[in-house]
């Protein structure tokens, strides 16, 4: 069971850190726009908090994954992740929680 579904906008470390917070914003915005009107019920999904699943992170520069010393590696940190947080019962009752709100979702119609 799916807890939250983050869109993380991240850029190279080129330019200000304004200004790579505003862009991994930006971009991480411009992700939830076009998957919300794609698929339109999408925000209706929601975790057992009754809060919406698909949520929006800006990291800037915090989160390289190649060395920003080349041009490929500042081209492979611009970029954005989908992360996917799952529901992680601590002891059974957690597990029958889950276990019931699986089963609701699977009743409906």
């Amino acid at each position: 069971m799916i807890e939250a579904v983050q869109i993380e906008g991240h850029t190279d470390d080129v330019g200000t850190d304004r200004l790579n917070r505003t862009l991994s914003a930006a971009r991480a915005n411009n992700t939830f726009f076009a998957m919300t009107q794609a698929a339109q019920g999408v925000m209706q999904h929601q975790n057992l908090k009754s809060q919406p699943v698909l949520s929006v992170a800006a990291y800037g520069p915090d989160r390289p994954v190649a060395s920003n010393d080349t041009r490929e590696g500042q081209a492979t940190n611009r970029r954005i992740d989908l992360r996917f947080i799952m529901v992680t019962p601590q002891d059974t009752d957690g597990i029958e929680v889950v276990r019931k709100a699986l089963e609701s979702v699977v009743e409906q119609p």
